[in-house]
């Protein structure tokens, strides 16, 4: 139960929908290999991980991420009673299975769930990010000393691809978010084909 609460900030990433592997993989992907494209000619001469590089100049916006997702986060999971935001979402409705005494079951998400579970996970992420790119930066200097330079390359090159990946992935469901939020929210569901009129 205790892993169950700590990794649930996580469960955004499980939610099941027709769009939503498109905007968490697929574009971050799209991005992510786009820009080692452009890294990989000049990575020698690319400042990377150490100070004043390419990860320590994208940790100062990362870094100021948490407070505003977390301050979203509250705006959501308090506005309002009983307004739209807990309706749920129309067809192709989101989807994620809950634990719910003790047994797993299906839920659709109303829209205020989703955007929790969303500003939860983006949360979580850009603090694990921060960290992960603290301790990566920590030891690359070191790790130059214990491997071959082929294998710090190689490594350092995974460890600059996992990065941006998830980098792009909090960029593009940021703006997937304030989509929703802005735009998507304020629009009327789509209405249900009238019934046909009673035969005289």
């Amino acid at each position: 139960m205790l892993w169950y609460q700590l990794l649930r900030p996580f469960s955004y990433i499980l939610i099941q929908h027709p769009v939503i592997k498109r905007v968490n993989w697929l574009v971050p992907a799209v991005l992510t290999f786009a820009a080692l494209f452009l890294i990989l000619p000049f990575r020698q001469s690319i400042n990377i991980w150490a100070a004043d590089g390419l990860i320590s100049s994208a940790q100062g916006f990362v870094q100021g991420l948490p407070g505003f997702y977390i301050a979203a986060l509250a705006a959501i999971a308090t506005f309002g009673q009983q307004t739209t935001l807990d309706k749920v979402i129309p067809s192709p409705t989101p989807t994620l299975h809950t634990s719910y005494s003790g047994t797993w079951v299906e839920m659709k998400l109303t829209r205020r769930r989703f955007l929790c579970l969303m500003f939860a996970y983006l949360t979580a992420v850009s603090i694990v990010l921060s960290l992960l790119a603290y301790y990566c930066r920590a030891v690359a200097a070191p790790a130059r000393n214990l491997f071959t330079p082929m294998f710090v390359d190689a490594l350092s090159l995974l460890a600059l691809g996992i990065y941006l990946l998830f980098l792009f992935q909090l960029v593009v469901v940021t703006l997937w978010g304030l989509y929703y939020l802005g735009d998507r929210m304020h629009q009327p569901d789509p209405y249900d084909p009238p019934a046909s009129p009673p035969s005289p």
